[in-house]
């Protein structure tokens, strides 16, 4: 099969069985790591997210009373880090202290 493309002297050439990749939209936003330590695993996720990384393995603490509220105690990637997009950051959770 062949395709004509929007100029005159550009074809495109698929045959039977062959594969094509065509990426549409945007390029993607890579990974700058940002600094999620203190805040709610929701809050982390969105910031990260948002920064073109993904949540990676959590780590809860093993003796959690009901009504605690967990934060992010530490994450495995440091701060301003520039990395592939959808890098996974895992997070180690604590109890949050009471004021």
């Amino acid at each position: 099969m062949l395709f004509d493309a929007q100029l005159p002297c550009q074809r495109l050439e698929l045959r039977p069985r062959s594969e094509a990749v065509v990426q549409v939209g945007a390029a993607p936003i890579p990974c700058t790591v940002p600094k999620i330590t203190g805040l709610s695993l929701v809050t982390a996720t969105s910031r990260l997210k948002a920064a073109g990384c993904a949540l990676g393995k959590v780590s809860r603490p093993k003796k959690v009373p009901k009504k605690a509220k967990l934060v992010v105690r530490s994450q495995s990637v440091e701060k301003d880090v520039r990395l592939a997009t959808g890098f996974k950051i895992n997070v180690v959770l604590k109890v949050k202290k009471k004021k």
